[in-house]
């Protein structure tokens, strides 16, 4: 039952609720957006059907291996994997629904606007994970993959993209000192330059000559400097502050450069322990499928009674032949995340604006900077807010952000904003509030962001730190349990008396 919803079921439902969404929210007229919406609802009543129905087939289906003196930790979890397989069909279900009634009752509110769009992000990433399923047969080989892609992104692209954005950032920021076009410094980068990277500094160069705004001719020509640095040096237009601004966004690539070694120990030791934890899993599926059950009928043959270790180890074996493309995936996940996290903090990886909305912090320091600099200048932080939301590419930040600056004009203090969109904490908002009533929120902000992204690198650092030898202490206590379980029959064939 279960195999049939994940390859069969799960991408049918996740590509429909998938269109229906697209169609609901980029649909040509008010008839095209209002079908999507329409369709939501059948769909995710549905997928709440289809849920309720795996779960009444989870609880009488039995498997025909189960012993009655099946260990109590195998049951809870095969009872877990069970319950993914529902909750998978019906939190998308109830997504759909839930978006569906917002769609047609839509509240002007900041509140409801913000759990409004909150739902239509968690509505695409289950629906692509519903589509994505069928890849789970895949999952050795997908993980190989990202070790790899990752490993080329920290290792290789990262390190020479942020050299190149270091390079031309202080290449503007020289320019800008001394007053001069912001082009002259441009044409001697393009003379080292090579490929696709030249083309754009030629392009870039262009529009600059032709009298573009920095801004504007940095989002013609994407990946010349960070995503965030477009919000900043648009504010910086506006309210005559270039030169400063683009020094401080130079300091800030030169610092995250000086910090790509403990970035890349932290995605390395994560490589690592998803190899281990890879190889390990694949170790243990083929011992289950192959090895064990011979040596259970060789067992059989001889007519002895199975020692308590070896009827445990085919309990373990059964579930691993019965749920490995669950088992693999969730084994592997965490530390694929932990890659995916520190590749993202230190500018690297740009994550989906859909994953994005569920850690709003991680654009934290970039919009604490930012705002630092306007309120150093005594300017008005509202119009610097709003440029960033002109100006941001990333859906979710730009939601954001517009969000933020409604609340700030609206008479709402700027802490008070940031908090309400989980953009700081409590503490830290507390932090700015009394910073600001003493003048020095300039430099709380910016302190605030250096603290953020240090403590992000610590903790990282710690969990691998942790987990690594747990995860060789679990692993080693894996590898005593199956060869005590496949030993001990051995030794009483050869009359070997253990007890």
């Amino acid at each position: 039952m279960i195999p049939f919803l994940i390859f069969l079921v799960f991408p049918l439902v996740g590509g429909l609720l998938w269109l229906a969404r697209r169609r609901m929210m980029r649909g040509e007229d008010d008839s095209e957006r209002e079908f999507g919406r329409r369709a939501l609802i059948p769909l995710g009543v549905v997928a709440i059907g289809l849920s309720l129905l795996s779960a009444a087939w989870g609880v009488v289906d039995t498997p025909e291996h189960r012993e009655i003196d099946t260990p109590g930790l195998i049951l809870a979890i095969e009872i877990l994997f069970k319950l993914i397989v529902v909750a998978m069909l019906a939190i998308p279900g109830w997504l759909a629904l839930r978006v569906a009634w917002k769609a047609q009752n839509q509240d002007e509110s900041l509140l409801k606007r913000a759990e409004y769009s909150a739902a239509q992000d968690q509505l695409e990433i289950f629906s692509l994970l519903l589509l994505g399923m069928p890849l789970l047969l895949f999952s050795p080989i997908l993980c190989v993959l990202l070790m790899i892609g990752f490993a080329i992104e920290m290792l290789l692209l990262t390190y020479v993209q942020r050299e190149r954005q270091n390079r031309l950032i202080w290449t503007l920021a020289f320019a800008a000192h001394q007053n001069r076009p912001l082009e002259d410094g441009i044409d001697e980068l393009i003379l080292t330059a090579r490929g696709k990277y030249r083309r754009l500094l030629e392009s870039f160069a262009d529009s600059l000559e032709n009298g573009t705004p920095l801004s504007q001719a940095l989002l013609t020509s994407p990946g010349l400097l960070p995503l965030e640095a477009a919000g900043m040096i648009r504010s910086a237009e506006e309210h005559g502050t270039m030169a400063a601004t683009l020094r401080r966004i130079g300091i800030e690539q030169s610092a995250r450069i000086r910090n790509r070694s403990k970035m890349q120990s932290l995605a390395g030791t994560a490589m690592y322990l998803t190899a281990l934890v890879l190889v390990m899993v694949m170790i243990v599926s083929f011992l289950s499928y192959f090895i064990v059950p011979k040596l259970l009928l060789i067992t059989e043959e001889f007519g002895l009674q199975l020692p308590q270790m070896t009827r445990h180890l085919s309990s373990w074996s059964s579930l691993v032949v019965d749920y490995w493309y669950l088992i693999m995936p969730l084994t592997t996940v965490p530390f694929v995340l932990m890659m995916a996290i520190a590749s993202a903090s230190s500018g690297g990886l740009r994550l989906p604006a859909s994953l994005r909305s569920f850690w709003p912090r991680l654009s934290t320091p970039m919009l604490l900077r930012s705002l630092s600099d306007a309120a150093r200048e005594q300017k008005s932080l509202l119009p610097i807010l709003k440029s960033l939301a002109e100006s941001t590419i990333d859906t979710s930040l730009r939601l954001r952000y517009e969000r933020i600056a409604l609340r700030v004009e609206m008479g709402e203090a700027l802490p008070a904003a940031l908090e309400h969109e989980r953009v700081v904490r409590p503490r830290e908002a507390n932090a700015m509030e009394h910073a600001s009533q003493m003048g020095h929120l300039p430099w709380a902000m910016r302190s605030l962001a250096n603290r953020i992204d240090r403590t992000r690198i610590h903790r990282l650092a710690s969990l691998a730190e942790w987990l690594q030898p747990l995860v060789i202490i679990a692993f080693g206590l894996i590898v005593l349990a199956v060869a005590l379980g496949c030993l001990l029959p051995l030794f009483q064939m050869i009359g070997w008396d253990l007890s």
